[in-house]
């Protein structure tokens, strides 16, 4: 109820605020400003984690965060429509949105896994300490202290097309790497949720482990089979990515061109 009212209204209001400062502060200024204002806007939860029942503190949380997401999404949506060409607006802008939205459903199955493991306060505290990387990628479409960001084109590279077995590497690599991200990640989730119950120096992360790559049981063998479907799908986008910016030519072809 309060997400439909309180959020909604905070959210829209946000948006206007944050394309209206956008024109007077700049959008490099903006920028930073508005992302800085969500990284913190969750030390509200926090206070909210450490109390008691309290609706005044949480509809507040509440609003102020969705006040900063809203300021934070119009100003990166400016961004977006600088970093577009004007005759792939349309496809560019979607792209970059539907990227923009990816991280968000990702971390949402997640999420609640590392509540259970850790508790909401030191949840929070993580999800502003995850801030930072996206600061640190910030500075590099708009530069701290600059009013306007650049937002020009680069003329492409050419780089040489990738052959199918080149192509099948770096899929194999991308799957591996997925699939041992995800082993790594439900270990630590699993440690996390094992050390709140185990007596102080006698928990190892030894045993998560084991149990996630000796499944027994259909559940347990039901996440390895989702691990490995996760693997699979970060090694397809692996090699997707890669042909998409270098091409792919048969091994025919480039010998020819050789």
């Amino acid at each position: 109820m309060a997400l439909a009212t309180v959020g909604l209204v905070a959210t829209l209001s946000g948006t206007f605020i944050g394309g209206m400062l956008t024109t007077v502060v700049g959008l490099g200024h903006a920028l930073w400003i508005f992302g800085l204002l969500q990284i913190f806007s969750n030390g509200g939860y926090i206070l909210l984690a450490g109390s008691g029942v309290n609706r005044p503190l949480m509809y507040s949380a509440m609003a102020f965060e969705s006040l900063t997401q809203g300021m934070g999404t119009g100003a990166f949506a400016v961004l977006l429509l600088r970093l577009t060409q004007k005759r792939f607006s349309a496809t560019q802008y979607a792209l970059f949105s539907s990227l923009f939205g990816l991280p968000r459903l990702l971390s949402g199955p997640v999420s609640g896994f590392l509540v259970d493991a850790v508790g909401w306060k030191v949840f929070f505290w993580i999800t502003i300490a995850a801030g930072g990387p996206g600061m640190l990628f910030l500075q590099r479409f708009a530069p701290f202290g600059r009013r306007e960001p650049p937002c020009g084109v680069e003329p492409p590279k050419a780089l040489p097309t990738l052959s199918s077995p080149a192509l099948l590497v770096r899929g194999l690599s991308g799957a591996i790497a997925g699939t041992l991200m995800g082993i790594m990640l439900l270990t630590v989730l699993a440690g996390l949720r094992g050390m709140k119950a185990a007596p102080a120096g006698e928990f190892s992360f030894i045993a998560p482990f084991l149990d996630i790559i000796q499944p027994v049981g259909i559940g347990p063998w039901l996440q390895l089979v989702g691990i490995a479907i996760f693997g699979l799908a970060t090694g397809l986008v692996t090699a997707a990515l890669s042909a998409a910016r270098r091409g792919h030519a048969h091994n025919s072809e480039i010998g020819d061109a050789e």
